[in-house]
């Protein structure tokens, strides 16, 4: 009994293996593949991407986790109201362009595999304008993390295969997010100095160094410091320092979980804000909150967290270092000013 049950087991993995090879390497794997060339081939086709899971989502109009990608001219967008990151975009698109199978689902495993992507999957739909090019299922990743189980719709028979990218070392279902947050830009500030009228800087630990630098005329610029002394200063100081507020970016847009609460942070008094009033008179305020220590890291034995502060800049709440903002904020050789 034992003998015939290590033949067939044999017979198993030798016609699993027959199909791989079949597959990978035959006319016939090339034909089966031939549906998805068209996209692969040309990304630049795609115009919407829409991502969706089953992940219940209280807060979301459909009542599950959803995200739509559209370009717009030369941008991309998140829900048709914030800028995409470009580097997340261009990551899914090199995905999508690169990602091939890597082997078939074996016999044993089928059943285990569709049962676990009916419960939770994503499900990518490809659009080019309005025309659907592709939907494909992302599953979950295989025991060793080196593949990702996908069904591509009207593809291979709509059966389930591991994917991958060749020669690259790892799952590809984290780049098929439908965390809303995960694909906006993360610039805080991007001005141009001509953009720029005023800056004010209230440092609510240590008011003498709060300062502002406001605009009186083309070529003249005045500097208050500690709400107190007041100097003019050419444009070429002004406008070195505005030119600061471009490409200022955060480390992450944070948001809610059962272990977390952006509203109990907004809630909490601010060390520092960062008001920018621009010449078409529209006001950006950042707010500067401390981050508590956390009790691992380098700065377990602070109060607070000595490289990270929380920032809350229309409504939403983000992680930024500090060492983006120490151009910002420390201007005193810079203008001469003496605390």
């Amino acid at each position: 009994m034992k003998k015939n049950i290590s033949i067939l087991l044999a017979l198993i993995l030798v016609l699993g293996f027959i199909i791989y090879i079949f597959l990978a390497k035959s006319d016939l794997g090339q034909e089966i593949l031939k549906k998805t060339k068209r996209i692969q081939e040309n990304t630049n086709e795609i115009t919407k991407i829409i991502l969706n899971n089953k992940t219940v989502c209280l807060n979301c109009p459909n009542g599950v986790k959803e995200v739509i990608l559209e370009r717009k001219k030369d941008n991309w967008y998140v829900n048709q109201q914030f800028i995409a990151n470009e580097r997340q975009i261009d990551l899914l698109l090199k995905t999508i362009k690169e990602m091939k199978i890597k082997r078939p689902i074996g016999v044993l495993e089928r059943k285990n595999v569709l049962k676990r992507m009916d419960v939770q999957s994503t499900k990518v739909e490809l659009f080019s304008n309005n025309e659907n090019m592709k939907t494909i299922w992302v599953g979950g990743n295989t025991a060793d993390q080196l593949g990702t189980y996908m069904i591509v719709k009207d593809t291979l028979n709509t059966e389930p295969y591991v994917f991958h990218i060749p020669g690259f070392n790892g799952y590809l279902n984290s780049r098929f997010s439908c965390e809303e947050n995960n694909w906006r830009d993360k610039k805080i500030f991007n001005f141009s100095n001509n953009d720029i009228k005023k800056v004010e800087i209230i440092d609510y630990e240590y008011p003498e160094l709060s300062f502002s630098i406001e605009e009186l005329k083309s070529t003249k610029y005045m500097l208050t410091h500690n709400n107190i002394d007041t100097v003019l200063i050419n444009d070429t100081l002004a406008k070195k320092y505005f030119k600061k507020f471009d490409d200022i970016f955060c480390e992450k847009i944070l948001s809610d979980n059962l272990e977390f609460s952006t509203n109990e942070i907004k809630k909490r008094t601010p060390f520092l804000k960062i008001s920018i009033l621009q010449k078409n008179d529209l006001l950006i305020t950042l707010k500067g909150i401390k981050k508590n220590s956390s009790e691992r890291g380098r700065t377990q034995n602070s109060k607070y967290d000595t490289e990270r502060f929380y920032g809350e800049i229309n409504n939403d709440l983000l992680l930024i270092q500090y060492q983006n903002f120490n151009e910002i904020l420390k201007i005193n050789n810079e203008f001469n000013i003496e605390n």
